[in-house]
């Protein structure tokens, strides 16, 4: 009865938390084509280096983007690789707070990327939005995936709640 509230109160104040996250179409700002995909474990391991490893308010994200490779900054504020399909943006929206946010051609299913966020991060619950998690206290959000020029992209993203 307590794990189901739980539950319960996870999707409540996820749904809250997301409720202004409007999903956007990064991709097309995204500057990967014609590189390779990102390996689903890569894809993990550098979403965890730099969201993960810059909380609580990802001040230090663009030194962990350069660690993995993530390097080349656009006329916006998407930072990309210059070898691998993949991208970081970080942004704060006043209504949700920071947020490190990794788009990548990641060649799986949508229940393997699922299977791979849950061996991180727990379970995840579907929301109006995508499937969400926690990490560290913090909210794990994978928006439904993009297809693009044959390729599936991912959008996973790290809130840091104000």
């Amino acid at each position: 009865m307590i794990a189901t509230l739980r539950k319960y109160a996870l999707l409540v104040v996820a749904g809250a938390t997301l409720a202004a996250c409007q999903p956007s179409d990064e991709v097309l700002t995204h500057r990967g084509d014609g590189l390779p995909p990102v390996a689903l474990s890569r894809a993990l391991t550098m979403f965890e280096t730099v969201c993960g490893g810059s909380l609580p308010d990802f001040a230090s994200a663009r030194t962990q983007m350069a660690s993995v490779g993530v390097t080349r900054a656009t006329a916006g504020d998407v930072i990309y690789s210059q070898s691998e399909d993949v991208s970081f943006r970080i942004f704060r929206d006043p209504r949700i707070g920071p947020t490190c946010s990794m788009i990548a051609s990641v060649p799986v299913s949508e229940a393997a990327m699922r299977r791979g966020l849950m061996a991180r991060y727990g379970t995840l619950a579907p929301s109006q939005f995508g499937d969400v998690g926690k990490h560290r206290g913090k909210t794990v959000l994978l928006l439904d995936p993009n297809q693009r020029n044959g390729r599936t992209y991912f959008n996973i993203r790290l809130l840091s709640e104000r």
